[in-house]
C-alpha cells in the first residue's frame, strides 16, 4: 500500500493494486476563506478524475480547507463519506441533504474498511477529530490540525506500544504552520507575534518523539494567501526548509507532496519547481472578490445580526473588554457595548477592534460561522494598550462554540459536555476490543 499527500490536508491511501481506497479532507480545486487561501500545488485534472473511484473519504472537521463542497462535488457520489461522531454534525447533515452516501463513526471504535484496513476516529472537544489508519505495514496517525494534548498523544503511544507488532512503521501527519489569528495582532501599528516559527517546529519534534514515529509527512500547511489583505501571512508560514533546519528527532522527515510505500519505505515527491500553481491563472477571482468587498454596504439588518451574536458574550465582554469591541469595515466603524448590549455606528475603538471585509462579515453573521473570521488571515486585530491577545482568543473560541450550537441552550450545552466527558480519556481498544 502507498500513502500520498495531496493539496493541503488531503491524504490518499491506495491498495496493493494501486487503486484509490481511502481519501481524507479533499480540498482539490479552487480556494477558500473568501478567496484568501489557495493551494500551493494543485492535483492535476487526471488525478482528480482518478480520485472519483475512491471507495472511502473521511472528513476530519468542518473548516472549509478540510470540508470543501466544490471538491466533494468533483469526487461525485461513488465514495462512502465518513465523519466523526460530533454533537452537532453539520457535515453529515450537509452530505445527506446533497445525496452523498454518508455516515458518522462512533468515537474510539474501530471500523473495518477491508480485511487489510481498519480506521478509528477520535472526536475532540473542539469539533475536530484524529484518525488512525491501521494497515498491514503501518499505523498512520492523521492529526491534521486537531491539536491533541501531550497526555492524549501518550494514550496513542501506549496503544501503539501495547498492540502493534514490534517495529511496525508509524507515520505521523500533522499541521505545522499558523492557521489562526496568532500573528494577526497589532498594537500601536506594531505586530505582536504570539508564536515564532521555531515554536511550531519544536512542537512537531515533540509529537514525533512521543509517538515514536518512523516518518513525519508535512501536511495541512500547504496553502498560499493571495488577497491583498492576507498576503502578509505568507511570510509567517513554516516552510519545509524551516522544518528541516529545526529537525531534532530520530523520526525521518519526508518532503511535502510525498508518496510513501508503506512496505518498503520508498519515497517519491513533487519538487517545488514542478508544483501545479493553478492559482496563477485565477487571480482575477481574487480581484473580483476584493471589488465586491469595496462596494458592499453593511445594512441595518447586518448590524442587528451582529448585535444578536455579540450579546452571547455580553457579560464575559464586560469583564474582559470593558471598553467594548470594535469592528472596522473599510471606513465604517461599529462598536459593541457590553453594558448596553447594543451595536452602534461609531462610538470608539473598544478594547480591541476587528478589521474585516464586508462580504466575510455578512456571511458569517448570516450562516453562523463567526469563528471562521479567526482563520482567514485577512482579519486584523488592533489592541488597545491593555488588552491581552489571549483574551481575544477566548472571545473567538466562545463565539465558535455558539456557532456550533454548543452554548445555544441548556440541552445543547449538556449534549456537548457529555461528548467532551466521553472523549476525555483516549483508551484505544485493540482491534478486537
Amino acid at each position: 500500500m502507498k500513502l500520498e499527500t495531496l493539496g493541503h490536508a488531503c491524504t490518499l491511501l491506495t491498495d496493493d493494486d494501486g487503486q484509490p481506497f481511502l481519501l481524507t479532507d479533499p480540498w482539490l480545486v479552487g480556494s477558500t476563506y473568501w478567496r484568501s487561501w489557495w493551494l500551493q500545488n494543485y492535483p492535476t485534472q487526471e488525478k482528480i478524475a482518478a480520485l472519483s473511484a475512491v471507495k472511502f473519504a473521511y472528513i476530519t472537521h468542518e473548516h472549509p480547507d478540510h470540508f470543501h463542497p466544490p471538491s466533494l462535488r468533483k469526487l461525485g457520489k461513488k465514495p462512502l463519506f465518513l465523519s466523526p461522531d460530533l454533537p452537532e454534525n453539520r457535515m453529515l447533515i450537509y452530505l445527506q441533504e446533497h445525496e452523498f452516501t454518508a455516515e458518522s463513526l462512533t468515537s474510539l471504535q474501530w471500523r473495518e474498511l477491508s480485511p487489510a484496513v481498519r480506521i478509528l476516529s477520535i472526536s475532540l472537544w473542539n469539533d475536530d477529530s484524529v484518525l488512525l489508519v491501521d494497515t498491514p505495514e503501518a499505523l498512520v496517525f492523521n492529526l491534521n490540525d486537531s491539536k491533541p494534548s501531550m497526555r492524549h498523544l501518550r494514550h496513542l503511544r501506549r496503544f501503539a506500544d501495547d498492540f502493534l507488532p514490534e517495529g511496525k512503521t508509524r507515520v505521523v501527519l500533522s499541521s505545522y504552520s499558523p492557521a489562526s489569528i496568532v500573528n494577526s495582532f497589532m498594537r500601536n501599528a506594531q505586530r505582536i507575534n504570539m508564536k515564532n516559527k521555531i515554536d511550531y517546529v519544536r512542537h512537531i519534534n515533540r509529537i514525533c518523539d512521543v509517538l515514536a514515529a518512523t516518518y513525519f509527512m508535512p501536511f495541512a500547511s500547504q496553502a498560499v494567501f493571495l488577497r491583498s489583505d492576507s498576503k502578509w501571512a505568507n511570510d509567517f508560514k513554516v516552510s519545509f526548509e524551516d522544518l528541516r533546519d529545526g529537525w531534532a528527532t530520530q523520526t525521518t522527515l519526508l518532503h511535502p507532496y510525498t508518496t510513501l510505500d508503506l512496505g518498503s519505505g520508498d519515497e517519491t515527491y513533487v519538487r517545488p519547481e514542478d508544483y501545479n500553481e493553478d492559482w496563477r491563472s485565477q487571480l482575477d477571482k481574487v480581484t473580483a472578490q476584493e471589488h465586491r468587498d469595496d462596494v458592499l454596504e453593511i445594512t441595518d439588518a447586518d448590524i442587528e445580526r451582529l448585535e444578536k451574536k455579540m450579546r452571547v458574550i455580553r457579560w464575559m465582554a464586560a469583564i474582559l473588554f470593558p471598553r467594548g469591541v470594535g469592528f472596522r469595515i473599510r471606513e465604517l466603524e461599529l462598536h459593541f457595548s457590553p453594558w448596553t448590549g447594543r451595536v452602534t455606528r461609531g462610538g470608539g475603538a473598544g478594547s480591541f477592534t476587528l478589521n474585516v471585509p464586508a462580504q466575510a462579515l455578512k456571511d458569517v453573521l448570516q450562516y453562523g460561522y463567526f469563528g471562521d473570521l479567526g482563520t482567514t488571515m485577512f482579519t486584523i486585530v488592533n489592541l488597545n494598550s491593555r488588552t491581552r491577545p489571549v483574551f481575544v482568543y477566548l472571545f473567538i473560541m466562545v463565539l465558535t462554540l455558539h456557532d456550533r450550537n454548543h452554548i445555544a441552550g441548556v440541552n445543547k450545552f449538556a449534549r456537548w459536555a457529555m461528548s467532551v466527558f466521553h472523549n476525555r480519556s483516549w483508551n484505544i481498544p485493540s482491534h478486537s476490543g
